[in-house]
């Protein structure tokens, strides 16, 4: 099985200012990501009962393909909806996740701005 790696946001600046192939998803509910997400950012709410199956057919429905890299986020470093995502994602066979840790806390913290829509 491949390795979740939880990335900083500095990596994940990187992949933004480089133009590197990644999809963003935030895992917390639809209300919250219509208050505010990061720019770029699907959403694919993630609940404590969800299966792998379940969150695999929610990423495809998305367009995300099993070896696409995959940052996915929630609200903070306690939230742990964004590891409860990529854990299923990996046990759904996903090979390129990772977790932004750090969420919308972090990237609000650094003076970065959240869409709403």
């Amino acid at each position: 099985m491949a390795k979740m790696h939880v990335i900083p946001l500095e990596t994940l600046l990187e992949f933004q200012y480089n133009g590197e192939p990644f999809t963003l998803v935030e895992t917390l509910g639809e209300d919250s990501f219509a208050e505010g997400h990061i720019p770029g950012a699907l959403n694919i709410p993630t609940h404590k009962e969800m299966t792998a199956e379940e969150m695999s057919d929610a990423a495809t429905q998305q367009g995300i393909d099993r070896d696409d890299p995959v940052v996915v986020y929630c609200a903070s470093y306690p939230c742990g909806a964004s590891s409860r995502a990529a854990a299923l994602l990996l046990e759904a066979g996903y090979t390129n996740v990772m977790d932004f840790a750090g969420g919308k806390a972090v990237w609000q913290n650094a003076g970065f701005q959240l869409d709403s829509q």
